[in-house]
């Protein structure tokens, strides 16, 4: 291995380096960011809320959708963004607007008496 260079094997040029050879840091790993669930939510579906920062901010809106393993939350009309689709044969393609999750953290609960 002192002929071949280390940082060849170090980004993985080089084919049958063994596992151990390379340090964790260096290592490519695709794993999902974990999250520590909430373990109370005050805010439920249906429920009128109001984002507190981000692009939207200020515009109130209804959750349609509340992702607890991820604290997110989707509202109606609120945090959209562009999907492009590719066209099938049930489906037609193009580019769509769909409400993206926002994290809990971003939206107030409103109260229904006051607004």
């Amino acid at each position: 291995m002192a002929g071949l260079g280390a940082r060849a094997i170090w980004r993985g040029l080089i084919k049958g380096v063994p596992r151990s050879e390379i340090p964790k840091y260096k290592r490519r790993v695709n794993k999902k960011q974990v999250v520590e669930p909430f373990r109370k939510w005050r805010i439920l579906r249906g429920d009128t809320v109001q984002i507190l920062s981000g692009r939207d901010a200020g515009q109130q809106g209804v959750v349609q959708r509340i992702d607890r393993k991820r604290n997110k939350v989707e509202v109606t009309g609120m945090n959209l963004v562009r999907k492009h689709v590719k066209k099938t044969e049930q489906a037609e393609g193009g580019i769509f607007s769909v409400e993206a999750a926002i994290h809990v953290s971003r939206v107030n609960l409103v109260c229904p008496e006051t607004k």
